[in-house]
């Protein structure tokens, strides 16, 4: 995996397991040695062993980027650019690790890695620089550079995935990814401006069957310096055609669809479920919040960080949103990730579709961690 921050480098993380023995001992607690591979070991011959699994980390790379590097993202598949021809396929093969940041630099950057080797343990080539923006279009250091980065697969106007990138200035800037031969280019599809307070973290909510307004072509949720989180809705693009330069330019309307107010505290993070129909908040009042986009409602609330809590994330599989009961309490189900400022991360089951809708209407539930 992949670390970056404050200290302007770029980490990349190696993660093993290592099988080890439990070995009671009298008196003298239980020792650890590492397990020795037999199969003839039936465990005779002394106490019963237990046998557990250690994770390790281990740095192998580290990448300079001299910038304080604010946000990064990796890239699926999916979300990227299809390699079509032979000379872009040279470029970007579909076995590559893409990465994107941005900081204080302000200009938003794609990062690759290669698989080296075929055989034996998964190992990773340096990352090297593969698009970045403009001169032209990039926000800059002198404005203040970049504070986040989001990953969204809609697009009014294009098929291709956008990255929406927040300035110091809280305006929000949508960036298409595309070739321009053999080479990988960001451009700018549409600016977003005119907030007040510091955008802290956004989600583009995906499109449900009766969660968008009439007219709305997207539902796009931000947390500003505030208690509360503000909906906007994001009409058809319209295209108009530039008589100077023969340029067609698109148009978007960004307009106000509710607020959800519930915390006590600022709002420090957002996310959005991928059936489009629940969204996750956390904030300085130590609390996770759910709630119901269609009614604007929340429906459940986690309580247990003792700290602020500046993260949250929902899980990515459609179908578990529906799973409910004792299946759902044991983790089949849908859940929730959060960390916190007190040094702890938690997952809280969700209770499945049918218990969250009811409560939209009768009030929030008391949501319990599983693990932390």
């Amino acid at each position: 995996f992949f670390s970056s921050g404050r200290d302007s480098v770029i980490n990349t993380w190696s993660i093993s397991e290592e099988e080890v023995e439990i070995v009671p001992d009298a008196g003298k607690g239980p020792k650890r040695k590492k397990k020795k591979a037999s199969k003839d070991d039936d465990g005779a011959g002394g106490g019963r062993a237990e046998v557990s699994v250690r994770v390790t980390y281990c740095r192998i790379r580290t990448l300079p980027v001299y910038e304080q590097v604010e946000s990064m993202i990796l890239l699926s598949r999916r979300f990227r650019p299809v390699s079509e021809t032979k000379d872009q396929q040279e470029v970007l093969d579909k076995k590559d690790i893409v990465l994107s940041t941005c900081g204080t630099k302000g200009v938003v950057r794609l990062w690759k890695a290669s698989h080296t080797g075929s055989d034996g343990p998964l190992v990773v080539s340096e990352l090297s620089l593969l698009a970045s923006q403009s001169e032209k279009e990039a926000f800059g250091e002198d404005n203040g550079g970049y504070t986040s980065l989001h990953l969204t697969s809609l697009s009014t106007t294009h098929w291709s995935p956008l990255l929406v990138v927040v300035d110091a200035e809280h305006n929000m800037t949508y960036l298409r990814m595309g070739w321009k031969g053999s080479t990988l280019v960001f451009s700018t599809d549409r600016s977003i401006v005119g907030h007040n307070g510091e955008i802290l973290d956004l989600s583009v909510v995906p499109k449900g069957d009766k969660l968008v307004e009439e007219g709305d072509k997207h539902t796009v949720a931000v947390a500003t310096n505030s208690s509360q989180v503000r909906l906007f809705g994001l009409s058809e693009a319209k295209e108009e055609e530039n008589e100077e330069n023969n340029d067609v330019q698109c148009h978007t309307a960004l307009s106000p669809r509710g607020m959800l107010d519930g915390h006590t505290a600022i709002v420090l993070s957002i996310d959005a479920s991928p059936c489009g129909r629940y969204l996750a908040t956390a904030g300085k009042d130590k609390t996770m919040r759910l709630w119901h986009i269609e009614s604007q409602k929340c429906i459940g609330v986690a309580t247990g960080h003792t700290e602020a809590v500046g993260s949250v994330a929902l899980s990515r599989k459609i179908g578990c949103y529906d799973v409910g009961g004792k299946a759902a309490e044991n983790g089949a189900g849908s859940f929730a990730v959060t960390s916190s400022k007190d040094r702890t991360l938690k997952v809280w089951p969700l209770p499945g579709s049918a218990v969250m809708n009811r409560y939209s209407e009768e009030g929030d539930i008391s949501l319990r961690a599983r693990l932390s």
